[in-house]
């Protein structure tokens, strides 16, 4: 879709990457609270964002629990939408 590796759960975009960010799979609303989050930012490759995905720069997942946390975030809302 966008010249990336993803993974899926359940025919469902989990997670991905794309150049050197995370791609994260989340809620639709403009008022994310992962936006919150200093390395987070609305996936926008195009020049228009496309909602339900949210990039994390490589600063935001420098150890490892940082990282598992934002995997278990794509996971968990993946997990939650029915199979494809």
């Amino acid at each position: 879709m966008f010249g990336g590796l993803v993974w899926m759960l359940n025919g469902n975009m989990a997670l991905g990457v794309w150049q050197e960010a995370l791609i994260l799979r989340t809620a639709r609303d403009k008022n994310n609270p992962l936006l919150a989050d200093p390395f987070v930012r609305p996936f926008d490759i195009t020049g228009k964002p496309m909602r339900g995905l949210v990039m994390v720069d490589p600063e935001g997942f420098e150890d490892d629990r940082e990282l598992e946390r934002y995997v278990r975030l794509g996971l968990d809302f993946a997990g939650g939408l029915p199979p494809k």
